[in-house]
């Protein structure tokens, strides 16, 4: 059994995540039958310099979520991506770049979150409501899988 941190609203829990419920989860995200939204290489750039790494870290790392037709920012109309979801992350209490780098490697066991999230645009901070709109409704980077809904 590994150790996971499951989201809740704002909040985050630890809690203990098998192996199979993870392997379930990227199963049910894989299936969604939505456009796979790949994040384009001057956000991953961005990306690498929210999180002080060096450029390129991320060259290959394949940033991808599964997202509904309407899921473009409501503030200024930009495809949102993992950069929107590293932003919001850098705005939770307690995710430093060093907690979301060692979230992307492992460190903190397989991680899943519920549906859903509320995301803030990078480009103009608006917040979605992504449960009302109905956006956004899967992402997965390595052993972090926001579940699709």
């Amino acid at each position: 059994m590994a150790t996971a941190l499951v989201y809740s609203g704002s909040r985050q829990l630890k809690t203990n995540c098998e192996e199979h419920e993870f392997r379930e989860a990227v199963k049910t995200y894989q299936e969604l039958e939505l456009p796979d939204v790949p994040t384009p290489p001057t956000d991953v750039q961005v990306i690498e310099e929210l999180l002080g790494v060096a450029p390129g870290h991320f060259k290959d790392a394949g940033f991808h979520m599964k997202a509904s037709p309407n899921s473009d920012c409501k503030g200024c109309g930009r495809q949102l991506n993992w950069l929107d979801v590293c932003h919001t992350a850098l705005q939770t209490p307690g995710h430093t770049p060093e907690f979301i780098l060692g979230t992307f490697a492992g460190e903190h066991g397989r991680v899943l979150a519920p549906p859903f999230r509320r995301l803030t645009c990078y480009g103009c901070n608006t917040v979605q409501d992504c449960a009302k709109e109905r956006i956004v409704r899967g992402y997965n980077c390595k052993g972090y899988m926001c579940q699709g809904g």
